[in-house]
């Protein structure tokens, strides 16, 4: 019996390390990808340094929008079918991103918000910064995850 415990806790270990690693994988990724799709001002940006500490050049949000639509086909790819559409489009100051998915339900968003939502929250608010320092009045960008038949399965507005 107690070497039944010490193997189930063993186990336990190595599943635990293996979940910890694949997280840590997927946010380095995410970073990675990310500063290489933005407008990052020259000598703030090097490996391995944080979303939050990069700096972005002032951009419109015509240029958001248009960076984020050229981008679309590669975000399909690279989420192995679990993307089916992703476009953005400006009215006004705002930029809307809509990504729909007819894999994704609300609790396995959830579950990538809780291990990547600090980053995607540092980069939500820095594009703002640099729709606002780029002239717009009231920036504003959000992002929609919606199902195949267009129900919401997620919004997230940055200000």
């Amino acid at each position: 019996m107690k070497k039944f415990w010490l193997i189930l806790i063993s186990v336990l270990a190595v599943i635990g390390v293996l979940i910890f690693a694949g997280i840590q994988i997927e946010r380095h990724v995410v970073a990675n990808k990310a500063t290489t799709l933005l407008p990052i001002v020259s000598g703030t940006h090097t490996t391995g340094v944080d979303l939050k500490n990069v700096e972005l050049a002032p951009t419109t949000p015509q240029n958001v929008a248009l960076k984020l639509n050229n981008e679309a086909f590669n975000l399909k790819q690279s989420a192995n079918g679990w993307v089916t559409d992703a476009s953005a489009q400006v009215t006004g100051d705002t930029v809307t991103y809509t990504i729909k998915t007819d894999k994704l339900s609300q609790t396995m968003l959830n579950l990538g918000l809780r291990t990547n939502g600090d980053q995607i929250d540092a980069l939500g608010s820095k594009i703002v910064q640099s729709m606002q320092a780029s002239g717009a009045k009231h920036p504003k960008l959000v992002i929609n995850v919606t199902n195949d038949t267009g129900d919401s399965l997620k919004s997230l507005t940055y200000r």
